[in-house]
């Protein structure tokens, strides 16, 4: 997940750093920027999906451990919703979390790894297509 934020941070950098670009590079910076953004659109729309489920069943979760008096487990969940909604998920299954969170929670990080992986791999690509 830190890579994520590492990718974005870098990206951000990559939009300062063509600010002072000649009118004549102006389509070619436009074109990156497009791509860059397209491809970090296509990031966010992989994690969304599971994210949204495994948010769900957490507050669902979180709803039935109130309800059954279970105060560790309520605050273990909110906390999980509260980290997965910065998008800084601990990578291990937290302890306290109750064990019917695994599946979503795996698809979950699933998704953030294979994000995670691959791409810094197609922004290296597209900054090397973008630089030929």
């Amino acid at each position: 997940m830190k890579s994520i934020l590492i990718f974005l941070a870098l990206c951000s950098f990559a939009v300062l750093a063509v600010a002072d670009l000649p009118p004549s590079l102006k389509p070619h910076s436009d074109r990156f920027e497009a791509d860059r953004a397209a491809l970090t659109a296509s990031a966010e729309n992989h994690l969304k999906t599971p994210r949204d489920r495994y948010l769900t069943a957490l507050t669902s979760a979180e709803k039935a451990a109130t309800t059954a008096g279970k105060q560790q487990d309520a605050v273990a969940i909110a906390a999980e919703m509260r980290d997965v909604s910065a998008g800084t998920p601990a990578e291990e299954f937290p302890p306290d979390l109750p064990r019917a969170l695994v599946p979503q929670r795996r698809d979950y990080m699933t998704a953030v790894a294979t994000v995670t992986t691959t791409v810094p791999t197609k922004l290296r690509e597209l900054a090397d297509k973008y630089l030929q």
